[in-house]
């Protein structure tokens, strides 16, 4: 379409019945349906449409490129979408106005402060006059201006793009937040999407609003991650007055988490937080449409940061300052989705109830605004083996997942559901798929919730060497560390997996229940059986009180068989005891010295054996256990218990 009429809208001013009627008078052939849908019910058009007696599809859309310009000294209004009341009051131009409202060229919005052409009207005033263009942002900017101050940032954002004052579009974009980018994307994009970068570095919000809209679409990505990562740099190089400082570093976070860049914003989340904790109350006023908004997306950054307390502390914020139900829903689903993720099913449970006594669109539930709380009903849902409906849940959200930022999360839901439906391995080559698509430019705590994820599904597949080949980093949190220690429990070494064990401090139940597994299972492999039953009733109480069953799927079958967690009924997805050829006593003694040492030549001589004859009895014992190394056979022997002694 032609540019002006881009970001012009109307609405169905007409039913289909009253079109009808109208139609009637005109004794038009035409059919009303077609009419209707091609007008869309606005008054002007139908009446086009009936005066020119068109009756096709193309006689109709002809018609209704020749409408009847507007004249006179309204004329030159018509380069404004928005004319502001008061622009029409101080040109002497109201009563004119009226009458083209009474003839359905024009319509009041904005609470009768603003008057809003039909399209037709404007496109063929505009057509039938000569173009000023010096004249026409004069008046777009005097628009923009006078519309900011009467507080319609989205009108007042159309007609400082018209006027080509990115200055004026900043300000608009501060004043009506989330809500404008995420009810205006489109025409945002539209107006200003094609800008330079070099002419967006100066404005921060604006980079970070196109960012995000650009990141809603796939083919898109690289132009949202170029201006995502402008917003960063020119967040942190603006001039700063109080409350700018806050609204830059949320900027600045939310660019680095979006981009998956440096740590993923966290750092700029907690002092965003704290510059927005320490505001007087005059400054926070100046942001005060924007602060819920802020406080939500700074939550997300700090959950991806791996601060759940911190993070909950912000969506408690977001949800009392909420003035928009969208930001309420957010921030009931991060409250729902930090404690899914810290594996407190109850909470977990009262946080998904809580959210659910409004009853929400799905449309919104299945998108941006809902997803958190859709991955907490996921989890919640796998926790009680509910797997049909954590599906659904998953389902709903995956239409999004190559643009949506909680895709790590998604994915590790999804990797659960596998892995409890006996789909681990066509599971782990989806997993392994989506992570090759979206590529490895992921955030530390991303990348931890990716692996660990990833180490699950391989465990579950049987790729018992697989799984023990995961490292640490400079910056891995406590749930890496703690599967690095599985992986050293898996392959006999206790030393290490004492030392990775004891460094883990952390409240989540989640995860000192696997700290406590792995306990036991290090104790069982050293010969300390007492221990490891002291552990399992410490993980046994810990799993009763926070209703957890998952962390316990990957714990070895004797770890399980202990007499505190026996009665839970859990089943490991550890390999289990081989069902064919048992291993011979020889084989076994083998095995046992395979845990000492890999050097064949000592086996031998402490065996009295030669060292073809040890060969020959390992090449036996991989092949029983279905292992293709040392590492892979003492990892599979120990999750099926052949090394309880």
């Amino acid at each position: 379409m032609s540019t002006p009429w881009r970001t012009s809208a109307a609405p169905a001013a007409l039913s289909e019945a009253e079109t009808v009627a109208l139609l009637g008078q005109f004794e038009s052939l035409a059919d009303p349906r077609l009419v209707h849908v091609l007008t869309r019910g606005v008054l002007a058009a139908v009446v086009l449409v009936g005066r020119h007696g068109a009756v096709s599809a193309a006689d109709i859309i002809d018609a209704l490129s020749r409408g009847d310009a507007v004249a006179g000294p309204l004329a030159e209004l018509a380069a404004l979408e928005h004319v502001p009341r008061v622009m029409l009051d101080e040109l002497d131009l109201l009563d004119e106005a009226h009458r083209l409202i009474r003839s359905g060229l024009a319509e009041w919005n904005l609470g009768r402060r603003a008057m809003r052409w039909s399209p037709i009207a404007r496109w063929s005033t505009l057509q039938g006059k000569p173009r000023d263009d010096d004249r026409e942002r004069a008046l777009n900017q005097d628009a923009a201006v006078t519309l900011l101050r009467d507080d319609q940032p989205y009108e007042a954002l159309v007609q400082a793009a018209h006027a080509g004052r990115l200055d004026l579009v900043d300000p608009a974009l501060k004043l009506g937040g989330m809500p404008l980018v995420t009810g205006h994307g489109y025409e945002i994009r539209v107006l200003v999407g094609e800008v330079p970068v070099w002419r967006l570095r100066k404005y921060p919000v604006l980079c970070l609003a196109l960012g995000i809209i650009f990141n809603a679409r796939r083919e898109f990505r690289l132009r949202a991650v170029e201006l995502l990562g402008v917003a960063v740099v020119a967040a942190r190089l603006a001039p700063r007055r109080s409350a700018d400082r806050a609204l830059l570093r949320a900027v600045e976070s939310v660019g680095l988490r979006i981009t998956q860049s440096g740590d993923g914003g966290s750092r700029a989340a907690l002092a965003a937080v704290d510059l927005l904790d320490s505001l007087p109350a005059r400054s926070r006023d100046e942001i005060a449409a924007l602060e819920s908004d802020l406080r939500v997306h700074l939550g997300i950054s700090l959950l991806y940061g791996g601060k759940l307390d911190d993070a909950c502390a912000q969506f408690e914020q977001a949800r009392l300052l909420a003035a928009r139900p969208m930001i309420e829903l957010m921030s009931l689903g991060g409250l729902a989705l930090v404690e899914a993720l810290r594996g407190d099913v109850p909470s977990t449970a009262t946080r998904i109830e809580a959210a659910h006594v409004r009853d929400w669109p799905s449309e919104k539930l299945d998108e941006y605004q809902g997803s958190m709380l859709r991955i907490a009903e996921a989890v919640h849902a796998v926790e009680r083996q509910d797997f049909a409906q954590a599906q659904e849940r998953i389902d709903a959200l995956w239409p999004i997942i190559e643009t949506i930022e909680h895709w790590s999360l998604l994915a590790r839901a999804q990797a659960l559901v596998d892995i409890g439906t006996a789909r681990a391995r066509p599971g782990l080559i989806a997993f392994r798929a989506l992570r090759e698509r979206r590529g490895s430019a992921v955030s530390p705590h991303d990348a931890d919730l990716l692996d660990v994820a990833e180490q699950w599904l391989m465990l579950a597949s049987g790729e018992v060497g697989s799984a023990q080949r995961l490292r640490l980093r400079s910056r891995s949190g406590p749930a890496l560390r703690l599967e690095v220690a599985r992986g050293a429990v898996l392959r006999g070494d206790g030393q290490r997996a004492w030392t990775i064990i004891g460094a883990v401090r952390t409240d989540a139940p989640a995860l000192r229940l696997t700290r406590l597994l792995l306990t036991a299972a290090t104790h069982l492999a050293g010969g300390q059986r007492d221990a490891a039953e002291e552990s399992a009733a410490q993980a046994a109480g810990v799993a009763a009180a926070f209703e957890l069953r998952t962390p316990l799927w990957f714990a070895p079958q004797n770890v399980l068989a202990l007499a505190p967690l026996a009665p839970l009924g859990v089943t490991s997805v550890l390999p289990r005891r081989p069902e064919g050829e048992p291993l011979t006593p020889r084989e076994l003694v083998i095995l046992h010295e395979l845990v000492a040492t890999a050097n064949i030549e000592q086996i031998a001589e402490r065996l009295h054996v030669s060292a073809n004859t040890v060969r020959t009895q390992r090449q036996s014992l991989y092949r029983k256990l279905k292992a293709t190394s040392r590492d892979e056979a003492i990892g599979r022997a120990i999750a099926m218990g052949l090394l309880d002694d």
